[in-house]
């Protein structure tokens, strides 16, 4: 069971690429040619997303990794209705 949810991870980290990068890159190339009719906005929104695909890889692995969650939920400590930020040492 553990195996198949790291290889359910996986397939998911790489998906982050898969939509962020080869779709997008798709579309603007595509848009490119003569004889398709891809608008100039839907060409330029799918510019603009290959720049998000640092985000959305690291939000991946933090969402599915729970070394990173730990990590990260650990490094923040809600008192009093503020969220302090701890030393990570």
């Amino acid at each position: 069971e553990r195996t198949i949810k790291s290889v359910v991870n996986l397939f998911i980290q790489v998906a982050a690429p898969f939509l962020c990068i080869i779709v997008p890159a798709e579309i603007v190339i595509i848009s490119l040619l003569p004889s398709m009719p891809i608008s100039f906005e839907v060409a330029q929104t799918s510019f603009y997303l290959l720049h998000i695909h640092s985000i959305v890889h690291s939000a991946f692995l933090i969402a599915l990794t729970p070394g990173f969650r730990k990590f990260i939920c650990g490094s923040f400590r809600k008192s009093g209705g503020t969220v302090t930020i701890h030393s990570l040492k």
